[in-house]
């Protein structure tokens, strides 16, 4: 199936600069950037394969990148939101991600949706200023119309192919040396199944998945290899029992009150596949802090989540400090995966299940170069924290 067309409607420069603050397994924190843009999509691609979940089109998407130029060695991210979670609602992960080097995509993908489904009124919990007539879930055909679009904008000539051609500089230059054939998925409840959905290849079999999956197809780099590395996905999960294909890598990450991406780690077959789990933070840990909601920490459209303590308290440091390790330890999977880098590897190996943010952390030798192999046998475990690693 070719990919899908799509249109540039307009895109403006650095919005906004911020200085992140956190520093990941490599260097100083860099300046980012961040611009936003529309998708129209035709009226195939707004309607999804099976045509239960219609895209209304535009697609809102904003980008967030180091303003000195994104690091071509690196993958770009494609944030995987949750049920009723937009974009914005990941703007600290993202622009952390971006600190360390990334270009990160978040999108908000809106399907008319009615207020009752399965018996569940998806909108009973949400804030007065979201779209009561919407709901907001991310398809993987999504990540195709993105690619088409990073490849345009990497394009030597992507003022010609582009149709409106006012795109300020500072923004074409981050993001020229972007590596468009090369993706990670950073995935949040909902987002966590269509992920791995992705990785495993079920979003190509007929008749799978086609809510979440749309038209998707899988994108291949120049080699003919997969173009998605790997995903991190936090409290969100497909089947158990799935299949990771080699050179994949996958990481099922939760809060405080998940029991169940656990058992989804213990079933998953793959060479690369890691547990880690907070010591606090409830589902929406991944979220910007949001103190409409105390104490039950939740991005404001999104739903109450029935395992978690509806008084769980949190406060703004508190929450960002674990987006930090959220950041730092997705930038160093990354890392230790697709670059054969020892320094990220160093740090999965031995500061991840040491960290008082986490409880417990199953972390695979698997996953990271050989020169480390033996030396993770023996790393030194904190019974208090249960922390524990997979060998």
């Amino acid at each position: 199936m070719p990919f899908k067309r799509l249109t540039l409607l307009w895109l403006t420069g650095a919005v906004a600069l911020s200085a992140a603050v956190a520093q990941g397994a490599h260097g100083k924190a860099l300046p980012t950037g961040e611009s936003s843009l529309s998708l129209e999509l035709s009226d195939q691609t707004a309607t999804q394969s099976s045509g239960k979940m219609p895209t209304r089109s535009p697609v809102n998407i904003k980008l967030f990148y180091p303003t000195q130029g994104v690091d071509p060695d690196l993958p770009w991210i494609m944030m995987m939101n949750g049920a009723n979670c937009y974009g914005q609602d990941y703007t600290y992960l993202l622009r952390q991600l971006a600190s360390k080097g990334y270009l990160t995509v978040a999108p908000t993908q809106f399907h008319p949706a009615p207020p009752m489904q399965d018996g569940k009124d998806f909108f009973k919990d949400q804030a007065d200023h979201c779209d009561k007539d919407s709901f907001v879930i991310i398809t993987a055909s999504l990540v195709n119309d993105v690619h088409n679009l990073l490849k345009t904008l990497s394009s030597s000539d992507s003022q010609r192919l582009l149709p409106i051609p006012q795109i300020q500089l500072d923004a074409m230059d981050a993001l020229k040396n972007v590596d468009s054939d090369s993706i990670v998925l950073v995935a949040h409840s909902a987002g966590g199944v269509t992920a791995v959905d992705m990785l495993t290849g079920k979003c190509e079999e007929k008749g799978e998945a086609e809510q979440v999956c749309g038209n998707y197809t899988t994108i291949t780099d120049r080699k003919g290899r997969n173009a998605l590395k790997g995903a991190v996905a936090f409290e969100g999960y497909g089947a158990s029992g799935v299949q990771i294909p080699d050179g994949m890598f996958l990481t099922y990450m939760a809060g405080q009150y998940n029991d169940q991406a656990e058992e989804k780690f213990n079933t998953t077959k793959g060479d690369c596949i890691q547990y880690v789990e907070l010591a606090a933070g409830n589902h929406y840990a991944i979220t910007d802090w949001n103190p409409d909601t105390a104490p039950h920490q939740k991005a404001p459209c999104a739903a109450n989540i029935s395992h978690d303590d509806p008084n769980f308290k949190t406060t703004e440091s508190e929450q960002e400090e674990r987006i930090d390790f959220i950041a730092s330890y997705t930038d160093a999977v990354v890392r230790a995966t697709v670059l054969n880098d020892q320094t990220a590897a160093s740090y999965l190996l031995h500061d991840v299940p040491n960290s008082h943010l986490v409880r417990k952390a199953k972390v695979s030798s698997k996953c990271v170069v050989a020169s480390l192999h033996d030396e993770s046998k023996q790393i030194a475990h904190k019974p208090e924290q249960q922390s524990v690693t997979q060998v």
